[in-house]
């Protein structure tokens, strides 16, 4: 099996694609690699580093378009410092304040 078959984008999740970088790491730093198996390995690596950037970039989308899809729904906007000003209560009830309204997540119909 090539490289690129084993590690395809699609058929392999993101945990394992970076647990598989980590174990690369680990063997790297050991020095008990040959210098062909340290360059195989640093290859495979940097497929999985990519992989592992690539869908975080995706996720990273997917999330920043549901929240701008809330925000039209809900017809406000949403911006970074709304989503600092989201805090917990004791109870774990996350409530989203904007200046002047504050939103319970658990009111909301989904």
């Amino acid at each position: 099996m090539e490289i690129d078959e084993e590690y395809s984008e699609n058929a392999i999740s993101f945990e394992d694609a970076f647990a598989g970088l980590e174990q690369i790491v680990r063997r790297l730093e050991s020095g008990q690699t040959t210098l062909d198996e340290a360059v195989s390995s640093f290859e495979k690596g940097m497929l999985l580093a990519h992989i592992c950037n690539r869908k975080l970039a995706s996720t990273e989308l997917k999330v920043e378009t549901l929240r701008k899809s809330f925000a039209e729904d809900s017809g406000r906007s949403v911006n970074a410092s709304d989503a600092a000003k989201e805090t917990e209560d004791i109870n774990g009830t996350v409530q989203v304040s904007n200046a002047s309204e504050d939103v319970n997540l658990e009111d909301l119909p989904w």
